[in-house]
């Protein structure tokens, strides 16, 4: 079995933390890296120098899923989306480049 890499979601995990704080709080429980599933909580700029001052890659990003948590459809894949789709990729895309990501993630439909 090849070594398995796990990373933390700063989306998910440490929420009792503010979003910046997260980033530190990952490579404290022994993360190497994180993904970000709630872009739109944060700004990129800011995320991207919390990720290198803690020490971790970002390694994935989420394209926004609309109101998919909400018990919706989502985005991706939706008659009637395709723009709103468009551009949470098109913002998504962007924030992968600022964050290093190497890894983006569209999501439900």
């Amino acid at each position: 079995m090849s070594c398995l890499r796990l990373c933390a979601s700063v989306s998910f995990m440490f929420r009792e933390l503010p979003l910046l704080d997260r980033f530190a709080a990952a490579r404290a429980a022994g993360f190497g890296g994180v993904e970000i599933q709630r872009l739109a909580e944060g700004d990129p700029d800011e995320m991207a120098r919390a990720a290198r001052e803690a020490g971790v890659a970002v390694v994935l990003v989420n394209v926004g899923s609309g109101d998919y948590v909400a018990g919706g459809h989502g985005l991706s894949g939706v008659p009637g989306q395709e723009e709103a789709f468009r551009q949470s990729l098109e913002f998504a895309l962007g924030a992968a480049e600022i964050l290093g990501a190497r890894q983006v993630h569209i999501g439900p439909s």
